[in-house]
């Protein structure tokens, strides 16, 4: 087993169920194929990096997303979005892994580069973050686990990065930073990006 996790963390690909700011501008199909993009541009990331892979779904396990990626794949649990991340930490720590990063699926600009430097920086650092540029982040990874970290976030905000960090310094975590990077929440997002502008843009 390799001591190394890559955990992709993803809503099911439903209609209706993502990407939701951009679907009450432009509809649910046109969400849906962005989001799809989205997608296939996280496993190609993912595919090329020297680490096991698992999947986390939102709501149940699809076994026609991530095809050939892992076998490993879950359902999230809990309350709110810090449960369901340290949830999917907690198996993968006592199965043995010794640094596990997290990521989502709505990051353009996320390579493999990155998250090998994310494991890198894990050989020195308890905790590795890569912002995001709405105040959030898109990436993060631990060598050790503490349900602190996630608790009392204001989840969906922009004090989700700088919150965790006062938590981290709380806990006595070492951590590194990743090159900030955006994640696609809305149409603006959605309109730096050629391809997904298209998709936008394209007549029904």
């Amino acid at each position: 087993m390799n001591d190394k996790l890559l955990i992709v963390f993803t809503r099911n690909h439903i209609a209706g169920r993502v990407k939701s700011r951009i679907a009450s501008v432009y509809g649910n199909e046109k969400a849906l194929l962005l989001n799809g993009i989205l997608m296939h541009k996280t496993f190609e990331t993912a595919s090329r990096v020297d680490s096991d892979k698992s999947v986390s779904f939102s709501d149940f396990i699809d076994d026609t997303i991530f095809s050939g990626l892992t076998n490993d794949s879950s359902v999230q649990k809990g309350n709110d979005l810090g449960e369901r991340m340290y949830n999917s930490f907690l198996p993968a720590f006592n199965k043995g892994y010794r640094q596990i990063i997290l990521i989502g699926t709505d990051i353009p600009d996320l390579t493999p580069e990155i998250i090998k430097q994310g494991f890198s920086l894990l050989n020195d650092h308890d905790c590795v973050i890569g912002p995001a540029g709405d105040g959030g982040y898109y990436l993060i990874g631990l060598r050790v686990l503490d349900q602190q970290v996630f608790s009392g976030i204001s989840w969906g905000t922009s004090e989700v990065f700088s919150q965790t960090t006062d938590r981290l310094r709380k806990q006595g975590f070492s951590f590194s930073l990743l090159p900030v990077l955006c994640d696609i929440d809305n149409k603006e997002d959605a309109m730096k990006y050629p391809e997904l502008k298209d998709i936008l843009l394209r007549d029904p």
